[in-house]
């Protein structure tokens, strides 16, 4: 759903529904104001990464049409001295045009024709016995077209998952802050058992399920890792899983535990999505003692190594599951990194 916005002079009201699928046209108050904090701690995450807090912005609730349980919520980019044309001057760069169109599917200019257009049409209907195409403002417009992008890139990272966002830059090593409140938002919902989905407009399409509640809630890197810029070595390794954790919102708490090479030992977490998904849908061949197959990354310092991460599930239990990460997959989700240097027929092959 696109809003009909608000003509002002010094702002732009754009909506952000939030349509639950609920059996009752209602959800707990506490629901309400938890999910709508939420949705505006991912927009103050994207704020903090992308305009390092600069974007000057208000959070609104916007009363609903009649119908199904709908929490809308307003934006509102405020003209204040360095914030007005923020978005915009950062959508005219090579890296922002790339950024837009790929979590929004449009191009910067899209939105640019779309803000003018809704805009028009808005004064035309305050003007009805002017038969003239209304004239507006080239600010408003650049302030309203600022409105649609980042409404629309909120909504996208809210239902996208964790690779498709990866193709866009979007990583929690990078937006750390607004996977963590996304992580959040999905808490709430999925502790609120009459939630069955989630949509974002007006009809009773919802793209996001209730089984994938548990799939949006990624791993987060530790926040020392964020402020320190870490050398990555990335290898790939056979493990045998001889502890797991099969819950991942529990990795933050308890790390799996395997054996890998001339038993050495790693307490490890899985970052893998779509593992993760497989592990959800249940076709995953469990047996003790997992054998898997992974590119995993981890930090090595006088010898020692450390944080381990598996990137990518390559075989489970002998079943292949994926191929390797590229290295530019690699460089968004890590950024410094370099390939272990293993000798010939050092990756150890299962035993019998």
């Amino acid at each position: 759903m696109e809003s009909e916005g608000a003509y002002g002079e010094d702002s732009v009201v754009e909506v952000i529904p939030l349509h639950f699928d609920v059996p009752q046209h209602h959800i707990p108050l506490d629901d309400f104001i938890q999910t709508a904090k939420k949705t505006e701690a991912i927009l103050d995450g994207f704020n903090n990464r992308l305009f390092d807090g600069k974007l000057k912005y208000k959070m609104l609730v916007v009363p609903p049409k009649d119908g199904g349980f709908i929490e809308i919520l307003g934006y509102i980019g405020t003209a204040s001295v360095g914030s007005l044309g923020l978005v915009w001057a950062y959508s005219q760069t090579k890296d922002g045009k790339a950024f837009f169109e790929s979590l929004t599917g449009h191009k910067p200019t899209y939105w640019h024709k779309r803000a003018g257009e809704k805009l028009r049409a808005l004064l035309a209907k305050k003007k009805t016995d002017s038969p003239q195409l209304p004239e507006v403002k080239e600010e408003l417009i650049t302030q309203k077209a600022e409105a649609l992008m980042i409404v629309h890139i909120i909504i996208a990272f809210i239902q996208q998952d964790e690779e498709k966002l990866a193709k866009s830059g979007v990583t929690p090593r990078v937006f750390r802050e607004a996977f963590e409140a996304r992580n959040q938002f999905y808490e709430i919902c999925n502790a609120n058992e009459d939630i069955k989905g989630l949509g974002f407009d007006e009809t009773y399409e919802f793209p996001v399920k209730r089984s994938d509640f548990t799939g949006l809630q990624v791993s987060l890197p530790p926040k020392e890792e964020i402020e320190e810029q870490l050398d990555w070595i990335v290898g790939v390794e056979r493990i045998i899983a001889n502890s797991p954790v099969w819950r991942r919102n529990l990795q933050d708490k308890r790390h799996w535990y395997g054996t890998y090479g001339d038993n050495k030992t790693a307490t490890f977490v899985v970052d893998d999505e779509s593992f993760w998904r497989r592990r959800d849908d249940g076709s995953l061949h469990l047996q003790p003692n997992d054998q898997l197959k992974v590119q995993w990354a981890f930090i090595e310092k006088h010898g020692k190594r450390s944080r381990f991460r598996v990137l990518r599930v390559l075989e489970f239990n002998e079943d292949h599951l994926a191929d390797e990460l590229t290295d530019d997959a690699l460089d968004a989700m890590l950024g410094r990194f370099e390939q272990e240097e293993k000798q010939q027929g050092e990756l150890l092959e299962w035993k019998d």
